[in-house]
């Protein structure tokens, strides 16, 4: 169809695109809050803590629990949401590091969300990890994003350690295992389910945890900063901070040559660089009297190395001598206001 009037199709062209130009000019220059949505309630909880549950368990009458040991971390941990996925039986190592990275770098699609820690529950695999000459399970690939320090070789089937400088050793995320283990299905299922009722009286605050099965015991406040440094040695404060440094190397019984030598090592720099060695020291005592030799340990079969490291890195109350801590507590009772 074409129009008679030439002027008037003119008109009609010049209408469309004035119309077109502020339509457009108008969409990008005035927002409608009408027509906008938001997820304000979603930002309200960034923390995501992925729950990773064995099918075989969350298809059991224990999935009602695993729920409700969900609700409780969502509600005990600040501004964190929980998200229980159910694992499939034949899922490898490196479907569930990949799943937990994807978690981590783009939430589970719920709002804004950032992966903080995870929970695995149940028979889930470990992956399988290979350093210097030793091959053994470790967590460390499932909470190991940033900066990796073992790279999934799919040619061996295992994480292989690597050395590019950029490389860290500090997880991006907390964990979590609940695994009884014990060899027998029916066993763990009633661990598991031991467990979760427990820590829902914990949560709860009822059953076994309820306030009134627990007296409230007097608390003392005791300072005195002089006294303290008298009988506190230097090579003692320096066994607790170590102490601190490698707690969750203590926590998850990861006794090696390795850790021995370093918890060494550090010891000799503290010392300084006039001493040729521990030779003489408490820690250089210690381990030499397990090792044979004060200057090289990395020769030490690990399960030798339990009993010396745990011997030289002290807890705090070790920092302070056994008569001191009595002469507080009789410092104490003479006071004659904290008694029955």
């Amino acid at each position: 169809m074409t129009l008679k009037n030439p002027s008037l199709s003119i008109r009609f062209k010049k209408f469309v695109s004035s119309f077109l130009i502020f339509a457009l000019l108008f969409g990008q220059t005035v927002h409608i809050p009408l027509l906008q949505t938001t997820q304000a309630a979603e930002s309200d909880f960034p923390n995501l803590v992925a729950i990773l549950v064995h099918e075989d368990v969350f298809s059991s009458a224990l999935k009602r629990k695993i729920e409700r040991y969900a609700e409780d971390v969502q509600t005990h941990l600040e501004a964190s949401r929980a998200s229980i996925v159910s694992i499939p039986a034949d899922a490898t190592p490196e479907k569930i590091a990949a799943l937990l990275e994807k978690l981590y770098y783009e939430g589970d699609g719920k709002g804004v969300s950032r992966l903080v820690g995870t929970v695995l529950v149940g028979d889930l695999p470990l992956p399988v990890v290979h350093r210097g000459e030793k091959t053994f399970l470790s967590v460390f690939p499932y909470v190991d994003f940033v900066d990796k320090s073992f790279v999934y070789d799919s040619e061996k089937g295992y994480y292989e350690y690597t050395s590019v400088p950029a490389a860290s050793d500090v997880p991006e995320i907390w964990h979590g295992i609940i695994r009884p283990h014990t060899g027998n299905a029916d066993e763990d299922r009633q661990k598991l389910e031991a467990f979760f009722d427990k820590t829902r009286e914990y949560y709860s605050k009822s059953g076994r945890f309820e306030a009134s099965k627990f007296r409230i015991q007097p608390h003392v406040f005791y300072f005195d900063s002089y006294r303290d440094q008298l009988n506190a040695r230097s090579s003692e404060w320096k066994s607790y901070q170590l102490m601190l440094e490698y707690a969750e190397d203590l926590a998850y019984n990861r006794f090696s040559k390795h850790l021995a030598n370093t918890v060494y090592q550090a010891y000799q720099g503290y010392l300084g660089s006039d001493v040729p060695n521990a030779a003489g020291t408490e820690i250089g005592d210690i381990l030499a009297a397990y090792t044979g030799s004060t200057l090289d340990f990395r020769s030490a079969p690990d399960i030798q190395t339990r009993e010396p490291i745990e011997k030289s890195l002290k807890r705090f109350f070790e920092v302070l001598s056994e008569k001191y801590l009595g002469d507080i507590l009789r410092y104490v009772h003479n006071a004659g206001r904290y008694g029955a």
